[in-house]
């Protein structure tokens, strides 16, 4: 007889990361039993903890030099290796680039062809040739390898098969919303989700800032949001409204409010190739985008119509106007249906990857 559980290694807390519980529900859809190895990088205050929960209570920085994040990497996985009973288990979904490295050889010696090797996001570690080497083995001994863009076969070693696993609760892929008709009277500008990047968000504000068309809302917390509060203050901007952290609960009342959506982000490998929740929402919710281009999500929403892209040369404010004031709710409707379309056969491919992994004999 088969162990009859699965592990899941997460490089943090499965409340800050909504991917995990896409997992987690086709876990229990299968009534397949599993345990979470979870890092609180956040030092979260965690009043109550599942029976199978094992967390390593280590709060970090994401400011950390280089060195110091590979450290901190490596003691989450000694902390792993040292709380896995490794006979328990048939199966590991392990996240991210950084946790599978330095979880390597317990998961590839052990669970070769029996784990499920989640990306998520590009990592600067891949900028190491021999780890590269090492991501490829990854790849090449897993069940499947699962990325949350199809942007990142940029980047990703090439000839392999990927599995791509939206970021997009599935609940919300059955919503039906009428597109929004433009022009608007006062254009509300919604900014929804972790704020990491203060430099591009302060493009946003300087672009609508003290126009009376515009509202601009930030709503979730982050390391860039200190920064963005300090820079309207310092130019006296008083169109920006900062709402701090939001129960997922919360998170449609915002949305239904908003005209716009800002999708907008630096150019980095980092933010270049990936989907942002928030992508997703703005279309779920037919609420259109503002993206920078030279990006895959600028991508999408050229091929779909799904909202402007700002080029970064010109006058952000008026490429808005002019794309307002030209506004073709049909053609933006279809281009959300078939994009969401489009969605729905890739998540039913994931789910149906997930539950044959989950429940193999």
């Amino acid at each position: 007889m088969r162990n009859n559980k699965i592990l899941i290694i997460n490089g943090s807390m499965p409340h800050r990361q909504p991917h995990v519980s896409i997992y987690l529900r086709l876990l229990e859809k299968a009534q397949v039993p599993y345990d979470i190895i979870c890092w609180n990088r956040k030092g979260d205050k965690l009043d109550s903890i599942e029976d199978n929960y094992v967390v390593y209570n280590h709060p970090t920085n994401d400011d950390f030099p280089a060195w110091k994040k590979l450290f901190e990497c490596r003691r989450f996985a000694s902390f792993v290796k040292s709380n896995v009973d490794k006979d328990k288990y048939f199966g590991v979904i392990v996240f991210t680039i950084a946790t599978a490295l330095f979880s390597y050889r317990f998961i590839t010696q052990k669970f070769k062809d029996k784990y499920v090797f989640d990306i998520r996001d590009w990592s600067p570690l891949m900028n190491v040739s021999v780890i590269k080497t090492i991501v490829s083995k990854l790849i090449r001994d897993s069940y499947c390898t699962c990325i949350s863009s199809e942007g990142f076969k940029h980047w990703l070693p090439k000839d392999y098969l990927y599995v791509v696993s939206h970021n997009i609760d599935q609940n919300k892929l059955q919503l039906y919303v009428n597109a929004s008709l433009l022009p608007f009277d006062n254009i509300h500008l919604l900014t929804i989700g972790n704020l990491r990047d203060g430099v591009s968000n302060s493009e946003v504000i300087s672009a609508f800032g003290n126009d009376r068309k515009f509202v601009m809302d930030f709503v979730g917390d982050g390391d860039a949001a200190p920064f963005l509060k300090s820079y309207c203050i310092q130019h006296n901007i008083n169109n920006v409204f900062f709402h701090g952290y939001y129960r997922k609960d919360e998170e449609d009342s915002f949305i239904k409010k908003c005209d716009l959506m800002n999708v907008y982000l630096p150019n980095n490998m980092l933010s270049n190739y990936l989907m942002t929740n928030r992508f997703y929402l703005s279309v779920v919710f037919r609420k259109p985008m503002i993206v920078n281009e030279g990006c895959f999500q600028a991508e999408m929403v050229s091929k779909y119509h799904l909202g402007l892209v700002v080029q970064r040369d010109k006058n952000m404010k008026e490429q808005l106007v002019n794309y307002i004031n030209s506004f073709d709710s049909k053609k933006y409707e279809m281009g959300c249906v078939d994009f969401l379309k489009m969605v729905c056969e890739q998540v039913n491919y994931f789910n149906e990857k997930i539950l044959d992994f989950i429940t193999a004999k």
